[in-house]
């Protein structure tokens, strides 16, 4: 059996550093670079199932999730680096990181990273949601679902931007905006999560619209200086990406960690 030479544990502990499983790749323990990547997937798409990572909290899990692999990948490849017993080609190092380089992408690549995690995060640009969500607010939403509610503060495309706006009313319902208050099928839900001084007359009256199926009527809580489906018409359910769920970071350090309702 021909003799390896053995690897260098500083090589191994950068290497596992940088990408996860790399330092016991390094090593020549191949076997357990792929089981470590396998543990790591697994709680990841474990977490996105159950909804884990649509939470402040949840978020920090996920992250801890992929340093602690760092670490371990890092520490295990220097121990073993000294006592490899395979030296792998370079060829065999580029499938490794392409195959790597595949996974990353899927933690990148929003679309991708909402169906396997379950999450997605954005930021906030405007005042139109005030003051529930400020200018500059970061905020994580639940991205599992497919159908939404009366209330639900939601994210959607429009004309390539994402928008974040309230669910005034839901696919085969009717709503009109008379005196400020909002009524659904003839029922005054009063202002609605409006937190507008009500100045500008525009804000004060919409007439009566009905919902067609696979739509929804969205409404900022900041009514006066809002663009929403007054100006835009009713949003297609397609383009709704995710619920709202928690502020995950605020200028207003009072809001970060709190609930959107």
């Amino acid at each position: 059996m021909q003799a390896v030479n053995p690897g260098k544990p500083s090589v191994a502990f950068l290497l596992g550093a940088v990408v996860s499983g790399w330092g016991l790749f390094y090593a020549g323990r191949p076997r357990l670079a792929a089981a470590l990547i396998a543990a790591l997937w697994s709680c990841l798409l474990i977490g996105g199932w159950s909804g884990l990572f649509t939470s402040r909290r949840g978020v920090f899990v996920l992250v801890a999730m992929i340093i602690v692999t760092k670490c371990v990948s890092a520490f295990a490849g220097a121990w073993f680096a000294r006592r490899r017993i395979k030296v792998h080609s370079k060829r065999e190092h580029f499938f490794f990181l392409a195959a790597m380089a595949v996974g990353l992408w899927l933690l990148i690549q929003p679309s991708a990273r909402s169906r396997l995690l379950g999450f997605e995060g954005y930021r906030i640009q405007g005042n139109g949601m005030a003051p529930t969500l400020m200018t500059g607010d970061a905020f994580v939403c639940d991205s599992r679902r497919s159908d939404y509610s009366l209330g639900d503060v939601v994210a959607y495309e429009r004309e390539g931007n994402v928008e974040v706006k309230r669910i005034a009313a839901t696919e085969g319902n009717s709503i009109e905006i008379v005196d400020g208050d909002v009524l659904l099928n003839g029922e005054n839900f009063g202002p609605f999560h409006s937190g507008s001084p009500r100045e500008k007359s525009y804000s004060q009256s919409f007439e009566r619209t009905q919902i067609a199926r696979g739509y929804v009527f969205v409404l900022g809580d900041n009514r006066d200086n809002s663009r929403d489906s007054r100006t835009d018409g009713p949003i297609a359910l397609a383009n709704v990406l995710c619920k709202t769920t928690e502020i995950i970071y605020s200028v207003d350090g009072r809001k970060t960690g709190t609930a959107i309702w």
